[in-house]
């Protein structure tokens, strides 16, 4: 699928993205601040620390599911079509 005349980026090039590398910096700094001032409260913590980890994955998760189209109108996968 993913020929050199296709126009199709090849899958997993997400950690490239600054969206993503925002996101990892997120996490990061979730984890440390809850660390620190959520030290007593371990299900608040683990609630911010699990909100902050999805965003990562969901980052991750789309890249593979559905590569970035160089030509053409970005259409939403059809899984999300058919949920309308």
């Amino acid at each position: 699928m993913n020929s050199p005349d296709s126009p199709f980026l090849p899958h997993g090039g997400y950690r490239k993205l600054r969206s993503y590398k925002v996101a990892e910096a997120v996490y990061d700094a979730t984890v440390v601040f809850c660390r620190r001032f959520y030290a007593q409260d371990r299900r608040m913590s683990d609630q911010m620390v699990q909100a902050a980890r999805s965003g990562v994955r969901n980052i991750s998760e789309g890249s593979e599911e559905r590569p970035t189209c160089l030509t053409g109108p970005i259409n939403p996968p059809a899984r999300c079509v058919a949920s309308r």
